[in-house]
């Protein structure tokens, strides 16, 4: 007799060659990521499916990590157990990772211009932030160097 749970999960898979992503086609999440309901609870379906697979129980804090960075992928040659650190730095190394530096970060208030006049402003810190509307950490953070190198070109 096939088993119920793994009976359940590989019919909401489209299986393809050994090397190619298998795809989840039921529900995912909002990030594209499939789920799958076991004992009750809602569960990440590739999670789910590598702990089934190896019979194992994982740690909250460890993740099942895509190669393939398809969320929707179930196939097992491409899940890497890892941690948060770990799925970071992949997502920066495969240029994944959101931009938000300068003007393209949505939290900024100033411009490239405003940033450039900042750092080569000698009047007193506490005078450029109440002049930008800044706090003081903000102008010591570009005059450091630690916000805004890219256009002010020190780093440090």
């Amino acid at each position: 007799m096939v088993d119920q749970p793994w009976a359940r999960y590989i019919e909401k898979v489209h299986v393809g060659g050994p090397e190619d992503c298998h795809l989840w086609i039921a529900a995912t999440n909002i990030h594209g990521y499939g789920i799958f309901r076991h004992q009750g609870q809602m569960r990440l379906s590739h999670r789910w499916m590598f702990q089934w697979v190896n019979r194992i129980s994982l740690p909250r804090h460890v993740l099942v990590r895509h190669d393939c960075d398809t969320p929707a992928c179930q196939n097992i040659r491409h899940l890497r157990l890892g941690t948060q650190a770990d799925n970071m730095r992949d997502m920066a190394e495969r240029g994944r990772a959101p931009s938000h530096v300068g003007v393209s970060n949505p939290r900024t208030g100033l411009t490239e211009e405003q940033a450039v006049q900042i750092f080569l402003d000698q009047s007193p810190t506490v005078d450029i932030a109440q002049r930008y509307g800044l706090c003081r950490q903000s102008v010591r953070n570009i005059k450091r160097g630690l916000t805004w190198a890219q256009v002010t070109g020190v780093s440090e």
